[in-house]
């Protein structure tokens, strides 16, 4: 796998707390929870983030190690509610933060016949290591969606 790829995997966590933490405290301009600055979207947020993690990475990862050639679901089979708000005694972050060392460990151990195993998603052919490119666009994706949300927060 690109050194470059695995080096933003890891670094993910870190970019994300940081960008968490920069959202003003009580400041709620949205009607949309999922879109709001405060702290209960924040852990929404988050834990969108650890479901794509672990009900979407881990089981295509899972199916491509273990199957020949299988069709992947890029869509969590488990989603949140509109509105629903993370447990007040879980801390998301270090929850996401354990997934991704999880992650980090598993593709660390992979053989390079199995960095070479194919699966298709969206009729599209893929390896191991395009998951992995996934993986980390998908994280590219929430921390621009983060910016975006920050944007709109500044405002009065």
């Amino acid at each position: 796998m690109h050194i470059v790829t695995f080096t933003a995997l890891a670094d993910f966590p870190a970019l994300l707390d940081a960008h968490l933490r920069a959202f003003p405290e009580n400041k709620n301009t949205f009607e949309d929870p999922m879109a709001g600055c405060d702290a209960a979207a924040g852990d929404i947020f988050v834990r969108d983030i650890l479901t794509f993690e672990t009900h979407v990475f881990h089981a295509n990862l899972r199916a491509m190690l273990e199957n020949d050639d299988p069709t992947l679901n890029m869509t969590p089979e488990v989603e949140l509610e509109a509105g629903e708000t993370a447990d007040a005694t879980e801390d998301v972050v270090p929850s996401f933060e354990a997934a991704r060392k999880r992650t980090l460990s598993i593709l660390a151990d992979l053989t390079d016949d199995q960095w070479a195993r194919r699966a298709t998603t969206d009729g599209t052919r893929i390896t191991v290591i395009g998951l992995v490119h996934l993986l980390s666009a998908h994280d590219w994706t929430q921390l621009a969606d983060l910016q975006r949300r920050l944007a709109a927060c500044s405002a009065p």
